[in-house]
């Protein structure tokens, strides 16, 4: 017996509005957390700039393509603005108030993501570590929003040996430090 008009309306319906709607549903997909489209890219060589759009996921830099063909939860319109994975300060005092302010807001916002410390000859930002281990230490436990590298400064180790006197290490000194 052949079904009813209701019956038949009532099964192919929801199948013709699925294949009707189908390319609608894969336009709503997405398939990366944020898209830069056709920004300018600069990759640090010195070579000039190339548009490419860029995706990411999850805070990671997932693909870079001249054109991606996938969708983004939010997509940013790059177009005449430069597009850079942030920059390294490679002289920065930053260390000394990251424990006071680890968001470095004044760093974040000119696109600065790693800082390096410890130069001109003083390893701050933490108050008098036992080891560089503990000073390290220090700015994991602030959390801070950039990156930080840093150097053991040359100052820190003098004056944990030699002391604030100023005179000349001895060869006893100069090998402890």
């Amino acid at each position: 017996m052949s079904p009813t008009r209701r019956e038949f309306l009532a099964t192919t319906t929801p199948v013709a509005l699925a294949a009707v709607g189908a390319p609608a549903l894969l336009r709503l997909r997405v398939d990366h957390t944020l898209v830069i489209r056709g920004g300018l890219m600069f990759d640090g060589t010195g070579a000039a700039g190339v548009r490419r759009d860029v995706a990411i996921d999850n805070g990671r830099l997932t693909a870079i393509a001249e054109r991606i063909a996938a969708r983004g939860t939010r997509e940013i319109d790059a177009q005449n603005l430069i597009v850079a994975p942030g920059f390294i300060d490679v002289h920065s005092h930053a260390e000394t108030s990251l424990r006071a302010d680890p968001r470095a807001e004044s760093v974040i916002r000119q696109g600065v993501t790693t800082i390096v410390g410890g130069q001109d000859g003083s390893s701050r930002g933490v108050e008098q570590p036992d080891s560089f281990a503990q000073y390290l230490e220090a700015f994991d436990s602030a959390k801070p929003s950039v990156n930080v590298a840093a150097m053991i400064g040359l100052g820190s180790v003098r004056g944990r040996v030699v002391g604030q006197d100023d005179r000349p290490a001895t060869a006893s000194e100069i090998a402890q430090m």
